[in-house]
C-alpha cells in the first residue's frame, strides 16, 4: 500500500477541488448520492493533482475521467460495516434534515461541519423536529459565532472549508481497522460488474474505495506502511480514500 503525498495548503486544495467538481454540480443538484460520489471523486483527483478531470458523470461506471486526451472509467464504493451502519440510521436521518435546512440559509458560507455525536442517541418520533431544530442551531451558532452550545446530541464540532454546505458525522475513535479480507471482498464485489463497463467503454477502469468519516460503521487504516495485501484485480488501478483525514492510498 502506497500513500500519495500532496500539498497541505488548505486554500490551494479548496481551489483545486472546486475547479474539479463545480462544473458538474448543477447536473446532479438534489441527488444526494451523486453529490457525495462527486465530492469523493473530486478529492481523489485533487490529491493526485496530475491534470486528470471529470469528463462525465455516468452509471456503470460512476464517472468517466479524462487525462491528456485519454479516457478512464472510475467506479466508486463507500465501504462500511453493515451491522454498525444500521444502528446509525437514527442520527443520520437528523443530520440529513439539518443539512438540508442549513443549505437554505443564505447567511452561511460554504462549509463542512464535522460533528462528533454523543453515543447512543435515541428519540421518539414526535421529538424528531425538536432534535433537528436543536442540532441546526448548534451548528449554525458555531459557524457564525465560533461558539459551542452545550446540548445532548453533539459533543464537539470542527469546521473545514468546503465547496458545499455539508454536515458529516465523524466519530473516528469508534471506527474499526480495515482488514485485507474486507478489502478483497469489496473489490471482488465490484469486479462482477467490470465486464459490463468494458462493453460500454473500452478504456482503463479504476476503483475508488472510500472509508472513514461516516461514524462507527466506518473503517480506518491502522498502519499503511505495514499493511500487507496479496491480491490481483481486473481493475487497472485501485485506490482507498480515507475521507475524514483526506488520505489517499494506492492498492494497485
Amino acid at each position: 500500500m502506497i500513500k500519495i503525498e500532496y500539498s497541505d495548503n488548505i486554500i490551494a486544495n479548496k481551489n483545486i477541488l472546486e475547479g474539479i467538481i463545480n462544473p458538474h454540480l448543477e447536473t446532479i443538484k438534489g441527488n444526494r448520492k451523486k453529490e457525495i460520489e462527486l465530492c469523493h471523486a473530486g478529492k481523489l483527483l485533487m490529491i493526485l493533482n496530475d491534470n486528470t478531470l471529470i469528463h462525465e458523470i455516468s452509471e456503470q461506471p460512476d464517472f468517466i475521467l479524462k487525462k491528456d486526451g485519454s479516457f478512464i472509467g472510475l467506479e466508486h464504493q463507500i465501504l462500511v460495516d453493515v451491522p454498525s451502519k444500521i444502528g446509525e440510521g437514527t442520527i443520520d436521518t437528523v443530520i440529513n434534515l439539518v443539512e438540508k435546512e442549513l443549505q437554505k440559509d443564505s447567511t452561511l458560507p460554504n462549509f463542512l461541519a464535522n460533528c462528533s455525536m454523543m453515543p447512543n442517541i435515541r428519540y421518539k418520533l414526535h421529538e424528531k423536529k425538536d432534535v433537528v431544530t436543536t442540532v441546526q442551531k448548534v451548528i449554525r451558532t458555531y459557524i457564525l459565532e465560533n461558539r459551542f452550545i452545550e446540548n445532548p446530541y453533539i459533543e464537539r464540532i470542527s469546521i473545514q472549508p468546503h465547496s458545499l454546505k455539508a454536515v458529516a458525522i465523524t466519530d473516528a475513535w469508534w471506527q474499526k481497522y480495515i482488514t485485507p479480507e474486507t478489502l478483497i471482498n469489496a473489490i471482488k464485489k465490484k469486479e462482477k460488474k467490470i465486464s459490463v463497463y468494458r462493453l460500454k467503454y473500452d478504456i482503463p477502469q479504476w476503483l475508488l474505495i472510500v472509508i472513514g468519516g461516516v461514524g462507527s460503521s466506518s473503517y480506518q487504516i491502522e498502519d499503511y506502511q505495514s499493511f500487507e495485501m496479496d491480491f490481483t484485480s481486473e481493475f487497472d488501478k485501485v485506490f482507498i480514500l480515507e475521507d475524514f483525514y483526506n488520505n489517499l492510498y494506492v492498492l494497485k
